[in-house]
């Protein structure tokens, strides 16, 4: 499935938001790889995704797959990442920046899924609840880390740490911290759904929870995430995480 993100600006004082605008779903299996796909088949679902989408280098195109879907370095070295098509005709010239995220779910919710798995590595700690369920979620952390990528280096040479080849971007330089307190092993103290017992950070619209990492702050040079507790569904991303999350649940290539 690919979901398509434009993204906008209010003002040339406020922040730039994004605003989920359309899906499409490859229902006929037009790739000849079927469910085992190489990097540059995530390519060529998005350009096939352009006969419905427009050609919009201000957009990012978000290539969700499913948990039956294995692709190239998934569950090994990623669970998504973001990269940008090469000028053709079929993207009239331009260069147009795109993510892919892989569920984990039947594959590795170890290495995609924590805190709401067993971790792969690092300290055993016992899992959190999942709001939305593992695969989901895990997928929902992905998706932040890759679309804050992609918004602030999406070529590959804007804003990052490190060496180009192994970048730690907006979300990466923050890894595995969601909260005040995260340490090694530990998310941070995150807030807890008192119906459910789910863990979570932020909330979207219909009172839904996610999970989101941190962010570095150039300024502050730290880790920064959510606002106070009373401003936890306000946010407008948060909300358009709201119909982004039905998606997932009914996401399938094949």
């Amino acid at each position: 499935m690919v979901v398509n993100h434009q993204r906008l600006r209010r003002s040339s004082r406020s922040p730039s938001i994004s605003e989920y605008r359309a899906q499409w779903r490859d229902h006929r299996c037009l790739l000849q790889s079927g469910k085992n796909l190489q990097k540059n088949d995530i390519s060529s679902l998005v350009i096939n995704s352009l006969k419905i989408f427009p050609k919009d280098p201000k957009a990012i195109y978000l290539v969700l797959t499913a948990a039956n879907v294995s692709v190239d370095g998934f569950c090994r070295s990623t669970c998504g990442d973001h990269f940008y098509t090469y000028p053709s005709f079929h993207s009239a010239g331009q260069m147009l920046p795109y993510a892919w995220v892989g569920n984990s779910e039947t594959q590795c919710t170890g290495f995609c899924a924590w805190p709401y798995a067993k971790p792969d590595f690092g300290p055993n700690t016992e899992p959190l609840l999942a709001p939305n369920g593992v695969g989901v979620d895990g997928m929902i952390i992905t998706i932040a880390k890759v679309l804050a990528g992609a918004a602030t280096n999406p070529y590959g040479n804007a804003y990052y740490q490190g060496d180009a080849s192994a970048a730690l971007e907006a979300a990466g330089a923050c890894s595995r911290s969601y909260s005040p307190g995260a340490y090694p092993g530990y998310p941070g103290d995150l807030l807890k759904d008192v119906k459910t017992g789910a863990s979570y950070n932020v909330g979207g619209v219909m009172e839904r929870k996610f999970l989101v990492p941190w962010m570095w702050n150039p300024i502050t040079l730290a880790c920064a995430g959510q606002p106070q507790r009373k401003h936890l569904f306000s946010h407008p991303i948060m909300h358009k995480l709201g119909g982004l999350n039905r998606s997932l649940r009914q996401a399938a290539l094949c």
